[in-house]
């Protein structure tokens, strides 16, 4: 069973993440979940709207979540509805690249999904050199 990822950002960039990750791999991905962020949001029914999707697939096996900022209301919100339930996993600082290795690993339990997760997010972080 795939584990359930859960993105958490400011609008529009959970949408943006998801509509990406469904190009870039063809809607192969199952059981990925965006939660956009309006900055009027009200923090309580997007703690349980996040809840909510995850209920249905997680599980006991838990699941992994993704947000862009720590400390953001945004991510604020992620570290409650992880809390939500002991097997999941929080990770900031979202990256295209750490999404893809995500979803191309979601098959793994959502522990060690945050640390390819991590891994993932670190080593696409570059500086080019010039020629």
């Amino acid at each position: 069973m795939n584990t359930t990822v859960l993105i958490i950002a400011h609008a529009p960039l959970a949408s943006a993440y998801c509509d990406v990750a469904s190009h870039v791999l063809s809607g192969q991905h199952k059981q990925l979940f965006c939660l956009d962020i309006e900055a009027d949001a009200d923090v309580e029914q997007a703690v349980t709207a996040g809840i909510e999707m995850l209920q249905p697939t997680a599980g006991g096996q838990g699941a992994l979540v993704l947000t862009d900022c720590f400390g953001a209301t945004p991510s604020n919100i992620a570290g409650r509805i992880a809390e939500s339930n002991t097997q999941n996993r929080l990770i900031t600082g979202i990256n295209l690249p750490m999404l893809i290795r995500v979803l191309n690993y979601q098959q793994e339990n959502a522990k060690a999904l945050a640390s390819i997760a991590v891994e993932g997010g670190k080593t696409a972080i570059i500086e080019p050199q010039a020629n």
